[in-house]
């Protein structure tokens, strides 16, 4: 059977470096979440980031692009890109 005498000094130093590592930790970690409570810049840009992939899911889309030659517009009348491949084709 193994007997480890230890004197009332030598507790007190453990006691007290348990004591000072677990405030050196505390201390720490306190600065580093008041610094991530106080910077709030990484949630306004991904809060952009977030409205600016919305609003792109979100934006009409044309059927036929600028180089088509079928142009749907409201007065009838034909595109400029259908009048262009018809100045291709002549």
């Amino acid at each position: 059977m193994l007997i480890i005498q230890i004197s009332w000094e030598y507790v007190l130093d453990i006691i007290g470096a348990v004591i000072a590592g677990s405030i050196s930790i505390a201390w720490y970690a306190s600065s580093r979440l008041t610094a991530l409570e106080t910077s709030m810049d990484w949630v306004k840009s991904t809060l952009i980031e977030l409205k600016a992939a919305i609003e792109n899911l979100n934006a009409r889309k044309r059927t036929f692009g600028e180089s088509s030659p079928i142009d749907l517009k409201t007065t009838g009348g034909p595109s400029r890109s259908a009048l262009k491949l018809r100045k291709r084709q002549e």
